[in-house]
């Protein structure tokens, strides 16, 4: 917010509870294994596109990793969601 407009209206429970959320969603992002997740997409890329790798073996290593991550945060979210 603005130093101006908040000393004028305040910072109200809408923007403090935004501000939170986007803390929080920000907050998850930058867990270990989402950055391990891009990580190996992005170095797997490289590899792909400099013909270390081919575009089979590319697709078959992305998918695992994409799913891996999904199928966890998948568990985390249906573990939350039971107890």
């Amino acid at each position: 917010m603005w130093p101006a407009i908040t000393k004028i209206y305040g910072s109200g429970p809408l923007e403090q509870k935004e501000d939170f959320i986007m803390k929080e969603k920000l907050a998850k992002l930058v867990n270990v294994k989402s950055i391990i997740t891009l990580i190996l997409c992005g170095v797997f890329a490289y590899l792909s596109i400099i013909g270390q790798i081919l575009p089979d073996q590319f697709l078959t290593i992305f998918t695992i990793v994409i799913s891996f991550y999904f199928g966890t945060q998948s568990v985390k979210k249906e573990g939350n969601n039971n107890g």
